[in-house]
């Protein structure tokens, strides 16, 4: 199924892209900008690749706890399945109650804080995880690592939406540079714990 999926999407892309370089650039948002497009300055470019980066980081936290938070307390403290399903449920309700109020803080603090302080709040929060020995304990450090991580993502994307000089384009590299963390990441993830614990990977 993968290779019959994948072949056809190949055949596909291969088929579109001669048509995606002919484009010429739309002046309002520089979808389809041309190969021969001035040079972008390089503060607006550094910019972009510094949020890319954060975007990449951030998506990849998130991929690997939506997909491994269960499976790693059951790995680690030997808890049923149900049981590591709460944890999944705690971190999920955590990331979808900061999502909805990370407006409201960064309307008060600034995006800035936001980012800044939910990325310690994350990096906070899995230390917990990791070193946990009882299950409360580790449900906590998801609530903790939920909270802290979900709004950051959002403020990253607005920033990146309003650089100065930013196009269409730009803002999808962004936010492609998360969504393959958030697809790989995981994957990654599961082949680091054939070689070391779960825990450590």
């Amino acid at each position: 199924t993968t290779a019959v999926m994948c072949g056809g999407c190949l055949l596909l892309v291969a088929s579109i892209a001669p048509n995606l370089f002919a484009v010429t650039a739309d002046p309002k948002t520089g979808v389809g900008a041309s190969p021969n497009a001035a040079a972008e300055p390089s503060s607006k470019r550094r910019r972009l690749v510094l949020l890319g980066a954060l975007a990449f980081l951030l998506l990849l936290a998130e991929g690997c706890a939506m997909d491994w938070s269960s499976l790693h307390a059951q790995d680690r403290l030997g808890v049923s399945n149900a049981l590591g399903a709460l944890v999944f449920g705690a971190f999920v309700t955590a990331m979808t109650v900061g999502r909805f109020t990370a407006d409201a803080v960064s309307a008060r603090k600034g995006a800035v804080w936001v980012v800044r302080y939910g990325g310690v709040a994350a990096t906070v929060g899995l230390g917990i995880v990791v070193a946990s020995p009882a299950l409360p304990l580790t449900m906590v450090g998801w609530v903790v690592f939920g909270l802290g991580l979900s709004g950051t993502l959002p403020q990253v994307l607005s920033a990146a939406g309003n650089v100065a000089g930013a196009t269409g384009t730009d803002f999808s590299r962004v936010v492609g540079c998360g969504y393959v963390a958030l697809l790989a990441g995981p994957a990654v993830i599961g082949w680091l714990s054939k070689l070391v614990t779960l825990n450590l990977a």
